[in-house]
C-alpha cells in the first residue's frame, strides 16, 4: 500500500542484482529504552541499541524492510 499515511517508498530505476547493496541504513545509535520513532531499526534483539534514522538517516529509511503479505 502506498499513500499519504504510510509514504510512497523508494523505487529502483535499474534492475537490482541479488545480494547487491543499494543503501546503508544509518542514523543515531540510541538505547532501546528511548521512545522509538517510525524510522528506528533494531536487527539484533540481544542488544540494547537501535538505529534511529529520523533526524540523521539516509534514503534507506524509506525502503520497505519487511515482506508485504
Amino acid at each position: 500500500y502506498m499513500g499519504s499515511e504510510v509514504g510512497y517508498g523508494v523505487f529502483a530505476r535499474e534492475k537490482i542484482q541479488l545480494g547487491e547493496i543499494v543503501a546503508i541504513y544509518s542514523g543515531d545509535i540510541e538505547l532501546k529504552t528511548k521512545s522509538l520513532s517510525n524510522h528506528s531499526l533494531s536487527l539484533n534483539p540481544e542488544t540494547n541499541y537501535t538505529i534511529n534514522a529520523s533526524l540523521q538517516g539516509g534514503i534507506a529509511r524509506f525502503i520497505q524492510h519487511a515482506p508485504l503479505c
